[in-house]
């Protein structure tokens, strides 16, 4: 009588987790000790990145993306796959600045220099959220789509958790009942995670060709701008410490605040 094979036990899934990074530039301690020093010493930077968080997900990212764009010798951008899908709004933006001569004559103004670069980041930033309230780039169903995005992320997540979870358990003493239980708990949770994944695939897939959409627009616009931020900030920008700037928005003349106020 031939011996009885021996039932292999079912191979493990294994997933891929979700990025955790919601940026697109690299950027190194001393770039994000600058710009978080920059941040703290301006009220109204903290205000556009709180304001247009409620609008866009991850514009405090972009925020800091937009000043490394311009303040970075060397600019990398990471790979798609290294950054969250509900933040590829954020690198048709940053491209956008990025193309045409009107970055290179803002660069030459901000490149390595903090001041510039944060006053530059701020303005710029105020355009963007100008132009989204305005409905310029976006309308509210892609808002809405780019939020459920997000959405789709957090549920991925956490039953990526609940799989990570369901996998530590041990079956050493359970019945063989309790094994098969375990084991189809374990498989239910796996189709769960397999599911939320390709539903935010699919979610993902279709912004991108919604963004296509909107690219062209979006540079022609973005880059208007950054030529009159560059044209601004290079006439009226003085030596002096930029905390005595933060105060300033986009629709309000140059004009140094009171250093004691900011």
């Amino acid at each position: 009588m031939p011996p009885k094979r021996t039932k292999k036990p079912p191979a493990k899934r294994v997933f891929q987790p979700l990025p955790q990074n919601s940026f697109w530039i690299e950027s190194d301690a001393y770039d994000r000790r600058v710009y978080g020093h920059l941040r703290s010493e301006s009220p109204s930077l903290r205000e556009l990145e709180e304001t247009g968080g409620t609008l866009l997900p991850h514009f405090g990212s972009l925020l800091q993306d937009i000043f490394c764009l311009l303040f970075k010798y060397n600019v990398i951008f990471f790979k798609e796959a290294e950054v969250l899908p509900s933040a590829l709004l954020n690198e048709k933006f940053l491209h956008a600045v990025r193309q045409g001569g009107q970055y290179e004559f803002l660069r030459e103004q901000t490149l390595l220099n903090e001041a510039r670069a944060g006053l530059s980041t701020l303005l710029l930033g105020e355009r963007i959220l100008a132009s989204v309230r305005e409905e310029k780039f976006l309308t509210r169903r892609d808002m809405r789509d780019l939020w459920d995005i997000q959405k789709q992320e957090e549920i991925v997540s956490e039953k990526l958790q609940e799989f990570e979870n369901a996998d530590t358990i041990s079956d050493d003493d359970l019945s063989d009942e309790g094994k098969k239980a375990l084991q189809k708990a374990k498989e239910r949770v796996g189709g769960e995670v397999q599911g939320a994944e390709a539903l935010l695939r699919r979610k993902a897939a279709q912004l991108k060709e919604d963004l296509k959409q909107i690219e062209a627009n979006a540079t022609r616009r973005l880059q208007a701008e950054a030529i009159k931020v560059a044209q601004r900030s290079g006439k009226k920008f003085l030596n002096a410490p930029a905390k005595r700037f933060w105060k300033l928005s986009a629709a309000t003349p140059f004009i140094a605040c009171c250093p004691m106020r900011c």
